[in-house]
C-alpha cells in the first residue's frame, strides 16, 4: 500500500471514528434537552462547527472535557460502552415506564366496565364447553 493510499485509508478511518463518536455527543446533546446553539455556547464553538461534529466532518474530541463537565460519560462517548450503572439505570427507567403504561391501560379498562371492576375480555381467552377448551 503506498502512503497515499494509507493516509487516505487512515482519513476514512478517522472521519469515520469523529462520525460515530459525534453521534454519541449528539445524542448527550439532546439527552439534556439542549439545542445546537446551546452546545455550541458552553462549549465556545460555532454552530456550523457543532453540525460538522455530528456528520464527522471536525473532532469532536474537542468539546469531549465540556461534555464531560456537564455530565456525559467519557468512556461512552469515546467508545459507545456504557457503564454498568448507566445500563441499570436505563433498564430500571424503561421498566417504571412500561408499569405506568399497564397502570394506565388497567385504569382505563376498569373506567370502561363502569363499575370499578375488571372484566376479563371474552375474545382473549378460551371459551370454556363442557369437556373441551376452544380457542
Amino acid at each position: 500500500m503506498s502512503s497515499k493510499q494509507q493516509k487516505t485509508h487512515s482519513d476514512s478511518y478517522k472521519k469515520r471514528y469523529w462520525k460515530e463518536v459525534g453521534s454519541r455527543v449528539k445524542e448527550f446533546m439532546e439527552s439534556k434537552g439542549w439545542k445546537q446553539k446551546y452546545l455550541a455556547h458552553i462549549t465556545g464553538k460555532k454552530e456550523t462547527h457543532i453540525k460538522k461534529y455530528f456528520n464527522g466532518e471536525l473532532d469532536p474530541l474537542s468539546i469531549l472535557e465540556y461534555l464531560v463537565n456537564e455530565g456525559a460519560d467519557r468512556d461512552y462517548i469515546l467508545t459507545g460502552n456504557m457503564k454498568i450503572k448507566e445500563l441499570e439505570e436505563r433498564l430500571k427507567t424503561a421498566i417504571d415506564y412500561n408499569k405506568i403504561l399497564m397502570d394506565q391501560k388497567t385504569k382505563d379498562e376498569k373506567e370502561k366496565t363502569g363499575d370499578g371492576k375488571s372484566r376479563v375480555d371474552p375474545s382473549s381467552v378460551g371459551r370454556i364447553i363442557p369437556g373441551k377448551i376452544k380457542k
